[in-house]
């Protein structure tokens, strides 16, 4: 909201309060003066005497020099003398402008002469009372040409300042309405402040905003209960809480309004934090003791003492005005509201009387100090707002720089990323390349190889064919050599032709397999190289059924085979065993060789490496770390077990595949 309008607003609507107030004293002053009485009154301050001992002490009752009597023990006797007119309506309303009464008793005499009394206050159930209203309300029926006399008690423990007032019933509703619209306005007012402090706290989390809530809380409830609407609409049936929520208000909103000031202001003094923490102390020391004690002492100690720290802190932040630009709208609101607490602290301890200017000085006061703060906090929203906006254009600007700067990276991301993919596809190129050259050239090897296998073959078979008469180790050996030829036959067919010439090119495909076959057929191949080494399979433990590539683990189990013939002696035993657990297969095969050290057993998996009883025999130096890599790409793995003199054992954990289909994985 802009500090112009609302400043305006402000005061205009203070300008219509004091004319409603104006109004509602005007309706109040043309009605109690149609009806003449005079009152007078007598303090009984043991509170004890009856009506009888009252009227007996007529004479004691002095003329009314002011309307408040401050805090006072035992009871206050008044004595009303009225005339009614003849041309006047006999039915009167008596109110009694003193909405914290706590009883007030009336005694009159009926039409047969008999003394009766009917009690009010906020101490009696509003349900007892004659109609709603917020005061004390007595119906008279009043006699013509003759005096009548009433007495009424008042006992209250809240300051004791009391008007007495004659309204016919149609002037008693206007000024009920009159005093409602006012008041109804006022109560707008704190409510309005309440919601946009609590509404601006859920927004930003700034406490001020919540401590400014706060704040108008306990003057909206102050307002309502002093002026008897907490006890009119909401207490009526439970006096006790109205009283004990007004005090817990009144008490509870000095440090309310010390933490507001800390805040919003962003007091760092240790003086004034402290003083705001000793306030927080006395009012719950004051709440304990009203509780426990009479209070004729109480509230006026508390009264004072609310008066020094307003003091305190109106000069407080009158030293501050021109270090901190914000104390300055607080002290235009904080003077007049100090100057209405002292003067209603005056009228409550019967020092100034009640009237206009004393009764609701406190409430404009108030409201002044609650508009100005909540201006204050306007002005604190706008200039949170102001860096709000700012914020957000500097945040748009960084935004869209931002922006173009990431549009320019995309750019250059985005050219390297094509300069990146036209290199790919250059390589791809080349390796297409390369693949054509290997496969052109593995089928030039396949092609040159098959032309002298076929001569040795066939030379092999006239040899066998016709070594009839040769002694038996000469046809072993022309044997072997058709088994070798035929072997080497069988992996130009398998591994070398145009749809696969590579076992790692192609995947792996799971296929049912005869898993003792592949182990006879492995050391059936390898018995060619070595007709000295002796083969044992115990393959009792081992499924005859697995599921694997068969063309894999046939090459790994024949490799594996030709190393055990290789690498031991003539005369050596190789053992094919294994066993099978719940999730994998373990496949062993052991020789009792000469083993291998410590040394060359860290190694026997590296590219090209040979152990040293390698010398004279042929081989790459690549079996070992091929069928691992191809027990892997099964999903199993290759371990190796070796002591120097006491052979080599080989391990192939196989995984258990629950397959019913072929299956390929590439």
């Amino acid at each position: 909201m802009p500090a112009m309008p609302f400043r305006l607003s402000s005061w205009l609507f203070i300008a219509v309060l004091l004319c409603l107030l104006n109004i509602q004293n005007a309706f109040s002053a043309s009605e109690s003066s149609a009806v003449q009485y005079h009152w007078k009154v007598l303090e009984d301050t043991s509170g004890k005497m009856g009506i009888d001992q009252i009227r007996a002490r007529d004479q004691l009752f002095k003329p009314v020099s002011s309307n408040a009597f401050g805090y006072l023990q035992g009871a206050l006797w008044i004595r009303i003398e009225i005339l009614r007119k003849p041309e006047q309506q006999s039915h009167w309303w008596l109110e009694l402008q003193s909405p914290m009464l706590d009883f007030a008793t009336l005694y009159q005499i009926d039409t047969s002469g008999k003394t009766v009394s009917k009690t009010m206050g906020d101490h009696i159930p509003i349900d007892d009372r004659e109609i709603d209203y917020r005061n004390p309300v007595f119906k008279l029926d009043i006699p013509a040409n003759k005096p009548y006399i009433i007495y009424l008690q008042l006992r209250s423990k809240n300051t004791l300042t009391v008007s007495p007032n004659f309204y016919s019933y149609q002037s008693l509703i206007n000024h009920i309405a009159i005093e409602q619209i006012f008041f109804g306005s006022l109560a707008s007012v704190y409510f309005a402040l309440l919601l946009n402090g609590y509404f601006l706290y859920r927004a930003s989390s700034d406490r001020s905003y919540g401590w400014f809530a706060l704040y108008s809380l306990c003057n909206l409830i102050v307002m309502l209960g002093s002026e008897g609407y907490l006890y009119q609409y909401l207490l009526g049936n439970h006096p006790e809480l109205n009283e004990a929520i007004l005090i817990a208000s009144i008490y509870f909103g000095v440090p309310t309004g010390g933490q507001l000031l800390i805040y919003y202001l962003e007091i760092k003094s240790r003086l004034f934090r402290r003083v705001v923490q000793l306030d927080w102390c006395v009012s719950l020391l004051a709440i304990i003791s009203l509780c426990m004690a009479g209070q004729e002492w109480i509230r006026p100690i508390y009264q004072g003492w609310m008066l020094l720290n307003m003091l305190f802190g109106t000069v407080f932040v009158f030293t501050i005005r021109h270090k901190n630009k914000m104390a300055m709208r607080i002290l235009v609101g904080l003077l007049p509201f100090w100057l209405a607490v002292t003067i209603r602290g005056f009228r409550n301890v019967a020092l100034l009387p009640s009237n206009m200017f004393t009764d609701d000085a406190y409430y404009i006061g108030m409201a002044l100090y609650v508009l100005a703060l909540n201006y204050a906090v306007s002005i604190k929203v706008k200039a949170l707002r102001k860096a709000h906006d700012h914020a957000l254009a500097e945040a748009l600007r960084l935004s869209k720089k931002n922006e173009l700067e990431l549009e320019e990276q995309v750019i250059q991301r985005t050219m390297q990323l094509q300069q990146a993919v036209r290199r790919v596809e250059a390589s791809l190129q080349v390796e297409r390349r390369a693949q054509a050259e290997q496969r052109e050239f593995f089928a030039t090897v396949s092609h040159e190889l098959r032309t002298p296998l076929t001569v040795i073959d066939m030379t092999a078979q006239n040899l066998e064919l016709d070594a009839i008469e040769a002694d038996a180790e000469t046809r072993t050996r022309y044997g072997k050599i058709l088994q070798a030829t035929n072997r080497l036959s069988l992996l130009l067919d398998r591994y070398l032709n145009e749809d696969s010439f590579t076992l790692m090119r192609r995947g792996v495909q799971y296929r049912h397999c005869n898993l003792h076959m592949m182990l006879d057929d492995a050391a059936h191949s390898a018995s060619i190289l070595s007709s000295s080494h002796q083969f044992v399979l115990q393959l009792d433990q081992l499924p005859e059924s697995i599921v694997c590539d068969p063309d894999l683990m046939l090459l790994v189990l024949r490799s594996l085979a030709d190393n055990a013939v290789k690498y031991t002696p003539a005369e050596s035993t190789i053992l094919f065993t294994g066993n099978h657990v719940p999730d994998h297969i373990n496949i062993v095969i052991r020789d009792n060789g000469p083993g291998m050290n410590a040394e060359t057993l860290s190694r026997v998996f590296e590219p090209h490496f040979r152990g040293k009883n390698s010398v004279g025999k042929p081989g790459s130096g690549l079996g070992l770390m091929l069928a691992r890599k191809l027990m892997e790409n099964q999903g199993g793995r290759l371990e190796v077990e070796s002591t120097e003199g006491k052979g080599c054992t080989i391990h192939l954990y196989l995984p258990v595949h629950e397959l019913v289909a072929e299956t390929c994985i590439a």
